[in-house]
């Protein structure tokens, strides 16, 4: 059984990625309280162009398709102190069959415990969807409850990356982060690859609107 999430050393070019992380300090400088951004590959293509060649042969065998696409490329930054992201697996708003999608994170600085990186459940990738309740956290809609997490007999793992690293999970994996606790901002990129024959779960998607709704209401 394939695992839900694994480290991928030295996949990406340290030059490039430091780079671009210096554009993107510059350019949203001029938005401090925003710390998410979707689809940043649209207005900034640049992120494309830092993909390694061997990513493919990579993606390929993890998702047993060759046949793949670039669903979205997401920015997040964490400013010191910055909240924890509770507990919830991707999939939960992604609404998609748990083999046909993954994420790969790229960190644009060393990332640790520490400073913000995600603790992953070690589940198996076809772990099921938990329950999940509406959040107060921006940009994180949902979560799963403490007393549902205290119920998982798991091992979790929290990569220590450094410059050029990255990791992939699935989206069915269970992760959280307890914020940057760091005196300096840390910033990622993560790109969710979709193979073209998935197919959306239309009653998982009503469940979620509903959950999206009303987490609307709470922030």
């Amino acid at each position: 059984m394939k695992k839900s999430h694994a480290f991928l050393p030295r996949l990406f070019d340290n030059k490039l990625l430091i780079s671009i992380r210096e554009y993107f300090v510059k350019e949203y400088k001029k938005f401090p309280e925003k710390t998410y951004w979707k689809d940043i590959h649209v207005s900034h293509p640049s992120v494309l162009k830092i993909l390694p060649s061997n990513l493919d042969e990579i993606l390929t065998n993890l998702l047993n398709n060759d046949k793949y696409e670039i669903e979205t490329v997401e920015l997040h930054i964490q400013n010191p102190n910055s909240e924890s992201i509770p507990p919830h697996q991707d999939n939960f708003y992604h609404c998609t069959e748990f083999d046909k999608s993954l994420k790969i994170l790229v960190p644009l600085q060393e990332f640790n415990n520490n400073n913000g990186a995600l603790f992953y459940i070690d589940t198996d990738y076809d772990f099921p969807i938990l329950p999940h309740k509406p959040s107060k956290t921006p940009n994180f809609s949902s979560y799963i409850e403490e007393k549902d997490i205290s119920k998982l007999n798991f091992s979790t793992t929290c990569y220590s990356y450094k410059l050029g690293d990255a990791s992939y999970h699935f989206i069915n994996n269970i992760h959280y982060s307890i914020g940057n606790k760091s005196s300096f901002q840390t910033i990622f990129i993560v790109y969710r690859f979709l193979t073209k024959d998935a197919k959306k779960d239309k009653i998982a998607l009503c469940n979620y609107k509903k959950c999206l709704d009303s987490h609307s209401r709470l922030i």
